[in-house]
């Protein structure tokens, strides 16, 4: 089934994940350090991205003036919210793995239906929610320099709702296409609750690991849940694309009111990951250096078979040198002599 995640949040809910605890790039960097002091890194990393101890940053458009944002059928694909590039989104220049996307919408549909017999309270809803990835954007550069996304926002609908990547403007815009459906260049999120006048909050989380399994009837899941299982949107994911949440809703009479989208991005950084793995070789051959360099020295007092003890004794001074990027020292445990690291 993968890693997929939908979830509706009542107030109670909202109250706990207001104390829930996400970790900066600082934070994981420690934990990974603590860690490599006892495992190689290849399980430390491991360890990390199985608790899920990766970095977040996030992006969110409300509607204005504290009041929902009215979509009908006539406008189409109608772009609520568009991030930045990625990288930009994230505040780094790095290389960094994106491992998991995060969907958090706060809508609700006109609240009244002609037709309200279903098993499913998603089941007969034509109020819902799209993802796209925006790769190239060309032929706008006034609208890149000034870091607004009113422009591109309206061609991303112009486009979509005309099936091509140009408008007639001659702006160009590449928009993925889906793996799983190569004739589709959306993800579907989530639908509303059907005739539901209040406003709900729907989560809908998507992984790098997310998979399809044979027989699965994703309708069907879409019926049951409202939402999509997001298969091949975060591998799809580059440096720098852009995410957008399209709004639609189909039939006269429906009608989507969308009150705020949330878009997170949780990634762990390769470039500090590929480091620390440098570090630790860094380390394993400093022990080596350090060894024929006291088998080469006058001292003699320090047993051949070396205990787990004796290692880590010498171990540590050799970690917290190169760590701190200086010359160290490894002592020995049974007399005063020591073996210098480097010149």
């Amino acid at each position: 089934m993968g890693t997929f995640l939908s979830t509706l949040v009542d107030s109670d809910d909202r109250h706990f994940e207001d104390r829930q605890y996400t970790p900066n790039h600082d934070d994981v960097e420690v934990v990974r350090g603590y860690l490599m002091l006892w495992v190689p890194t290849e399980l430390a990393n491991a360890i990390i991205d199985d608790a899920q101890y990766w970095s977040k940053a996030n992006y969110t458009v409300t509607s204005p003036d504290d009041s929902s944002t009215l979509i009908t059928e006539f406008h189409g694909s109608y772009c609520f919210l568009l991030t930045p590039k990625l990288l930009d989104m994230i505040g780094t220049q790095k290389f960094v793995k994106v491992r998991k996307v995060g969907f958090k919408i706060t809508s609700h549909d006109q609240g009244f239906c002609s037709e309200n017999n279903f098993p499913s309270k998603y089941m007969g809803s034509w109020t819902w929610f799209e993802a796209a990835i925006i790769r190239e954007v060309e032929g706008d550069t006034r609208n890149e320099q000034s870091g607004s996304t009113d422009s591109l926002q309206s061609h991303i609908q112009r486009i979509m709702n005309e099936s091509g990547e140009t408008t007639e403007d001659g702006m160009q815009v590449v928009i993925v296409k889906n793996p799983r459906k190569p004739d589709s260049r959306i993800w579907h999120v989530q639908r509303n609750i059907r005739a539901l006048r209040n406003d709900t909050i729907h989560e809908v989380t998507w992984s790098d690991e997310d998979y399809e399994e044979p027989g699965e009837d994703e309708m069907k899941f879409i019926d049951m849940t409202g939402a999509g299982r997001g298969i091949g949107f975060v591998q799809s994911l580059k440096h720098g694309d852009r995410i957008a949440v399209l709004a639609r809703a189909m039939f006269p009479a429906w009608a989507n009111f969308i009150n705020k989208i949330e878009v997170e991005i949780f990634y762990r950084d390769l470039f500090s990951q590929a480091i620390n793995h440098m570090k630790s070789e860094i380390v394993l051959w400093a022990l080596i250096l350090a060894f024929i360099s006291w088998k080469l020295s006058p001292c003699r007092t320090l047993d051949l078979d070396l205990d787990v003890e004796t290692v880590l004794e010498m171990l540590t001074p050799v970690w917290y040198s190169v760590d701190r990027k200086s010359v160290g020292t490894v002592l020995c445990p049974s007399c005063d002599n020591s073996t210098r690291l480097g010149p």
